[in-house]
C-alpha cells in the first residue's frame, strides 16, 4: 500500500520533469497540459508528505507506540522499557572469525547463543 501511494503521489512530478526535459516544440496544447500537470504535481508532492504518517499509523503498531511516546511524554518523562510493546521476532546468531597464526594454525572464535566466547584451534 505504501509503495502504491508513493508511486501515485510522485508520478505527476516525474511526468512534469519528463515533459520539461523532452518536449522541444511547445504548442498551446502541450503548454496547457504542462500547466495542469505542474499544479497537480505540486499538490501530490505535498500530499505525499501528509499521507505518510497517516499510513504508517494505520499499518504499524511500532510507529503508533513510538509516536505516542514522543508526543505524549516529554524528554523529561522518558522511562526505559525492558521490552518493546509490539510483537518482534528475535533471532540468535553465532559469529565466526578465523585468525591465522604465523605457524599455520588458525584459532576459530565463536560467540555462542549464550554470549560466551569459545576458542578452538585448527590446523
Amino acid at each position: 500500500v505504501l509503495v502504491v501511494v508513493f508511486g501515485i503521489c510522485w508520478a505527476p512530478f516525474h511526468t512534469d520533469r519528463l515533459m520539461w526535459s523532452f518536449i522541444n516544440d511547445w504548442t498551446d496544447n502541450y503548454l496547457e497540459v504542462f500547466q495542469y500537470v505542474h499544479i497537480i504535481s505540486g499538490v501530490f508532492f505535498y500530499l505525499s508528505s501528509a499521507v505518510n504518517p497517516i499510513l504508517y499509523n494505520l499499518m504499524s503498531t511500532r510507529f503508533r507506540e513510538m509516536f505516542k511516546e514522543v508526543m505524549c511524554h516529554g524528554p523529561h518523562h522518558i522511562t526505559p522499557r525492558k521490552h518493546s510493546l509490539s510483537v518482534t521476532r528475535v533471532t540468535l546468531r553465532s559469529t565466526l572469525s578465523d585468525a591465522p597464526f604465523s605457524n599455520g594454525t588458525a584459532v576459530v572464535e565463536a560467540e555462542a547463543e549464550d554470549g560466551e566466547m569459545r576458542k578452538d584451534e585448527t590446523s
